[in-house]
């Protein structure tokens, strides 16, 4: 179910910008990661980086699981946050725009966003996974 779901979100254009984007971010963050891992944080005789990126692949697969789960239905705990009180209205200001000039800049609803979530994770989870065997046939 939650996977003929994911296929027919994808097919929007809004949908895979988002994917990538949020691939393109985490894949950026997860090497600059493995990179400070490997030339200033990893103290003597633990992992080298293939070891590293063998781990992101495992969080990001985990993090594109819990984003398959949420699209097919699952919820989380709810946390509750305090709001603050609303700032006192000085006057009352109005824009007419009738129109946005461009249709497919409209905000995501929570399903492609969780769709997106979950392309990048996956896209990101088989790129660090080719990265830690790459990495590991170069000894």
């Amino acid at each position: 179910m939650a996977a003929n779901r994911f296929w027919r979100l994808m097919k929007s254009t809004p949908v895979r910008r988002a994917a990538l984007s949020m691939a393109v971010l985490r894949a950026l963050g997860g090497i600059g990661a493995a990179a400070l891992w490997e030339r200033v944080l990893r103290p003597r005789g633990s992992p080298a980086a293939e070891t590293v990126f063998a781990l992101m692949t495992a969080v990001f697969f985990g993090l594109a699981w819990v984003a398959y789960l949420k699209l097919d239905g699952m919820k989380g705990p709810r946390v509750i946050v305090k709001k603050p009180p609303p700032k006192r209205r000085t006057g009352d200001m109005a824009d007419y725009l009738e129109e946005d000039a461009n249709p497919a800049a409209r905000p995501l609803t929570p399903d492609e966003k969780t769709a997106a979530r979950l392309a990048a994770n996956l896209a990101v989870s088989i790129l660090f996974f080719l990265l830690s065997l790459c990495l590991a046939g170069r000894k």
